[in-house]
């Protein structure tokens, strides 16, 4: 109950629960793929033309494996011997890189845990029009037709809404009701592997404390990560992509 839903990434798991990709999904990727030693991270300062310094990051390949989807995605994409940079300017390869994830994660999603038919999501529309047409015409004897009409349209479209049943939702409450136990102890020991392994998870589920608990297992763990944590990398990174309209509504 206290593990990451099999073969879904944090990334995936942010997409889950707000059913869209935006830059925050994409920045928590980033963030577990230098978690888990996928990436590493090294930042220096420059000057910009007009005086101001700003911190520029780069992103390059390790020798560790990748572990799941979007790493492999990363390797296809990006290339194993590249090295990205963020330096407040758009990065082509980030950006498409960005896209093709929220991809991903629209289609291995839609048939498991969303609409798998495309008229479903009819029914909650068509059940609202019943509602306010009964509304309207209630002073007339076949108002309660929309009535009813609304009731059962309503109920099928609930139903074949998002899944609720299916087994990931219930390893996504499992994990949180864990991973806020963990974040509220101050005195946990979170450089277990069982632990730190999980907490992009937290930050993907928007976990309160998430951020200071992974900023410690990193900072832990390898001292070379400590440019990763600065405020602005987060920053950098939503400047390098652009918003995209990926939302599942099958």
């Amino acid at each position: 109950m206290f593990m990451p839903p099999k073969d879904f990434s944090a990334a995936q798991i942010h997409f889950v629960i707000n059913d869209k990709w935006t830059k925050e999904t994409t920045c928590i990727s980033l963030i577990q793929m230098i978690a888990n030693g996928f990436l590493k991270a090294t930042t220096q300062e420059t000057n910009t033309p007009e005086g101001f310094k700003i911190s520029t990051y780069t992103l390059s390949r390790t020798p560790v494996l990748p572990q799941n989807e979007d790493e492999s995605l990363y390797d296809a994409i990006v290339g194993p011997d590249s090295i990205l940079t963020l330096n407040n300017d758009i990065n082509p390869t980030l950006n498409f890189f960005h896209k093709q994830l929220a991809d991903l994660a629209s289609q291995k999603t839609k048939e498991i845990i969303y609409h798998k038919y495309g008229f479903q999501k009819y029914f909650e529309t068509a059940a609202m029009c019943c509602l306010i047409l009964g509304y309207i015409l209630q002073h007339l004897d076949f108002s309660v037709y929309f009535g009813f009409a609304f009731i059962i349209l309503g109920a099928i479209g609930s139903y074949t809404a998002k899944n609720k049943k299916n087994p990931v939702f219930k390893d996504i409450a499992g994990l949180k009701m864990f991973l806020k136990a963990v974040c509220k102890n101050e005195n946990l020991n979170i450089n277990s592997s069982s632990i730190k392994d999980v907490l992009p998870y937290a930050l993907a589920m928007d976990i309160p404390k998430a951020w200071d608990k992974l900023v410690l297992s990193l900072n832990t763990r390898e001292a070379t990560l400590s440019p990763f944590i600065q405020p602005d990398f987060k920053q950098l990174v939503f400047n390098a992509i652009t918003d995209i309209e990926t939302k599942n509504s099958y």
